[in-house]
């Protein structure tokens, strides 16, 4: 209509990465993984090894410094 020309019917075939494909109306996809890897670019999670728990310890944490009083520092 902006540029002079009527719409009658609006049919949506994309929203970005993501294109609707051979979907008929009322049909859907449920998303996997690597869908959303391509269409978002989120790194997939490594399937091979499980991560790693890191333990925590007095040598992980940060140090912790004295605080100052209005009397003293």
């Amino acid at each position: 209509e902006k540029i002079g020309y009527g719409v009658s019917k609006l049919q949506r075939v994309a929203i970005g990465r993501l294109s609707i494909g051979k979907l008929r109306k009322g049909e859907f996809y449920e998303l996997k993984a690597k869908d959303l890897h391509r269409i978002f670019s989120i790194p997939l999670p490594a399937e091979s090894a499980p991560a790693k728990k890191v333990r925590r310890t007095n040598k992980n944490l940060p140090k912790r410094y004295k605080s100052c009083s209005r009397t003293s520092c």
